[in-house]
């Protein structure tokens, strides 16, 4: 979870020095599954 913070800050402040390829990357394949770890979560409630 702290890489994605990190990752939101530098996009929130150092947007010119975002490599878009490791944002499309994130997205595709690290996102999908953290929102299946949230729903796990949630659905165990």
């Amino acid at each position: 979870m702290a890489v994605m913070w990190g990752m939101r800050n530098r996009i929130a402040h150092c947007y010119l020095l975002v490599n878009s390829d490791i944002v499309r990357q994130t997205i595709q394949i690290d996102l999908p599954e953290t929102v299946r770890m949230i729903e796990r979560e949630f659905s165990d409630t």
